[in-house]
């Protein structure tokens, strides 16, 4: 879980509320004097929010020119897993401990070191969980809780590294299409000159003339370049990817080979079987912790219990925060109909009184033609 730093509203404020109201399911003039705080200059913090949404959250409110920062919340449950150091209910050969690194240069060598090296038998089984005490409970939870931020962390540097690479090959691919200095220097030379000549005439002449003089030098120089330079941009490209592109797919084999080796070795089917596949998120199987270390639960399945109570009224609580906001936003346009059809009730009265003065200064004007006759 992690909190977002309201610092600053930026130009935006009234998208930055509409913003806020969705996040945190406030009322609408609750959001106000939060952002109205924020103005001031107190900072407002949005709590406890799941982590793979902060980002979304923080580019929404970007794209409105608000300013925000996201802090990370260090819950009992992350000490507890950096203080396991031991592993209290399996028996596991930690990569770096089994002389694994993950820079090695040989793939083939690599993956075979991490297929040989890991292998884990739990000591408790999925069904004797909840026969287990409190604090071995705990021991357990911590165990799931690391092999899960284990299988995220991997699948995070998968997404970071795919998306790295993408990147790169999208640059490297910009350097096959490079123009030579000397083609560049035509195309701006021929411009210039033909900018120079429609100035004889007019401004509107001068940039029409170069910008067709562009266009028509461009069209003509760069197959001409391009094809006299392809060797030497397709070695641009090589060495590009080499020293770019090469060690980012290196790692991203590496990271393959790491998840797919804690796939293969029953990690994850032993911690999915002791949560259940729903609860096998790292911020779920913490919440699961705190409600035993706190003894709002004595036991595993209590505890799944208690939380899947405390989901559903947090999902009903939102439901009611939705269906408020809607009532809210269905009020406004309530009030906003109702002026309007004041308005035009108003404009109504206003075009009756006047045909009626109309119509009685014509039936004057027939009284008055008729005795003048």
């Amino acid at each position: 879980m992690m909190n977002i730093v309201l610092k600053s509203v930026g130009p935006n404020k009234v998208k930055v509320i509409r913003i806020l109201r969705e996040v945190t399911g406030l009322g609408l003039k609750e959001a106000k004097d939060i952002v109205d705080s924020v103005e001031n200059g107190i900072g407002y913090t949005l709590t406890n929010i799941p982590q793979e949404k902060v980002q979304l959250i923080i580019d929404d409110f970007a794209k409105e020119g608000a300013l925000v920062e996201e802090s990370y919340i260090v819950s009992d449950f992350d000490v507890a897993m950096d203080a396991s150091v031991s592993n209290p209910v399996s028996d596991t050969v930690d990569f770096q401990e089994a002389g694994i690194t993950k820079s090695a240069k040989n793939m083939d060598e690599f993956v075979s070191d991490v297929n040989k090296k890991t292998t884990y038998q739990p000591k408790v089984s999925p069904e004797d969980v909840s026969q287990l005490d409190r604090q071995e409970t705990m021991d357990v939870l911590i165990e799931v809780g690391k092999i899960a931020k284990e299988i995220e962390g991997y699948n995070s540097e998968i997404a970071d590294l795919s998306r790295k690479i993408d990147i790169e090959q999208k640059e490297a691919e910009k350097l096959r299409k490079q123009l030579s200095g000397k083609a560049l220097a035509i195309i701006c030379g021929v411009t210039i000159v033909a900018a120079v000549v429609g100035m004889v005439g007019t401004i509107i002449g001068a940039v029409i003339l170069g910008g067709l003089a562009f266009f028509i030098t461009y069209a003509i120089v760069t197959p001409l370049d391009l094809r006299e330079h392809e060797a030497e941009n397709n070695a641009n490209v090589d060495d590009y990817i080499r020293q770019n592109v090469e060690p980012l797919q290196t790692r991203l084999e590496q990271v393959y080979t790491f998840r797919n080796s804690l796939n293969d070795s029953g990690k994850i089917t032993w911690a999915i079987d002791v949560v259940g596949r729903d609860m096998f998120y790292s911020a779920c199987i913490g919440d699961l912790y705190n409600l035993i270390k706190s003894r709002r639960a004595d036991s595993l399945k209590e505890a799944l219990n208690k939380y899947d109570d405390e989901q559903h009224k947090a999902h009903m609580e939102e439901m009611q925060r939705a269906i408020q906001n809607a009532s809210e936003v269905t009020a406004a346009e309530s009030v906003k109909q109702t002026a309007y059809s004041a308005d035009i009730a108003k404009s109504a009265h206003q075009t009756a009184t006047a045909s009626k003065a109309t119509a009685y200064h014509t039936r004057q004007t027939a009284r008055n033609t008729r005795r003048f006759r």
